[in-house]
């Protein structure tokens, strides 16, 4: 299995395909095997990367005390760097668009440009605010007790509650390239996350600042349209935050966005990097299958 040292640990990586990079980050809890609907129709055209970020899937952990999103920043820098990607595209989903988006702020120069969907921005310290605080605490005792899979349940259950959400009586669909349905997807990727690296993060994680008014490459900023869609707030600070960014949304499409509509997923982003001068022009014609 391909894996590589980056800023402490032992990151599991896979490459696939040729052409302008694409650098996929999957989202909390999750782990590189979400993008495979991306892999399996992308890489005619571009060579696809995914990894599992620090905790997650097959990377593991390291004796760092504290992490924040600027160790996972320092994670992909080192990642990027290990594998010699020069000006690649990175696409992120929730956590891993948060994570591409900081990158972006801090490495402007190393990027052609960032595809994000339902990635959540803070302009302010969670410390500000009493309920967030009291909430974070009651997230991290959760986790720390039930562990990272039942955890992820009970609060799935409560965001539906929150949202009016009804549970789905049509037939699960098989996520296109992995043979697993989303759900029996979620499960086996949550159970494998290492709940002391998340609750590093749960420490520090709140006051972290985002800075997106810093991000300087064109940015497609994506959002679905369906019930258990969110962070709709943020994506409408990163339009208007970020110089050169545009707004689509992804029909039929939850939190998921990639998996739940796939072929929507890969019309916006194969559209939006043709209009990307740096990639149009180094990407090979496509070969069709």
């Amino acid at each position: 299995m391909p894996r590589v040292e980056t800023n402490g640990v032992d990151t599991y990586y896979e490459r696939h395909g040729d052409g302008h990079p694409l650098v996929f980050i999957h989202g909390s809890g999750w782990d590189h095997r979400q993008w495979r609907p991306q892999v399996e129709t992308l890489t005619d055209d571009f060579e696809a990367i995914t990894y599992d970020v620090r905790g997650h899937g097959k990377t593991g952990g390291s004796d760092q005390t504290d992490i924040s999103y600027a160790t996972y920043t320092a994670d992909l820098e080192a990642l990027l760097d290990a594998l010699d990607v020069a000006r690649p595209v990175l696409v992120g989903l929730s956590m891993g668009g948060r994570i591409a988006h900081r990158y972006a702020a801090a490495h402007p120069e190393t990027l052609t440009a960032v595809v994000s969907y339902e990635a959540p921005v803070r302009l302010e310290p969670l410390s500000l605010s009493l309920p967030l605080r009291v909430l974070d605490r009651i997230h991290r005792g959760v986790l720390r007790f039930l562990g990272p899979y039942r955890a992820y349940k009970l609060f799935s259950w409560f965001q539906k509650r929150r949202l009016d959400i009804e549970d789905s009586d049509t037939e699960p669909t098989h996520i296109r390239g992995l043979g697993m349905t989303k759900e029996e997807y979620v499960r086996d990727a949550v159970r494998q996350v290492d709940r002391s690296e998340k609750l590093k993060l749960r420490k520090s994680f709140a006051d972290t600042i985002d800075t997106p008014g810093e991000v300087s490459v064109p940015t497609l900023v994506l959002t679905g349209d369906g019930p258990d869609s969110f962070n709709h707030d943020s994506a409408a600070t990163l339009v208007e935050e970020i110089p050169d960014a545009r707004r689509e949304t992804i029909p039929g499409a939850g939190h998921a966005g990639n998996i739940d509509n796939p072929e929507a997923f890969d019309e916006a982003l194969r559209e939006f990097l043709a209009d990307v001068d740096a990639v149009a022009t180094t990407s090979p014609p496509p070969q069709g299958k």
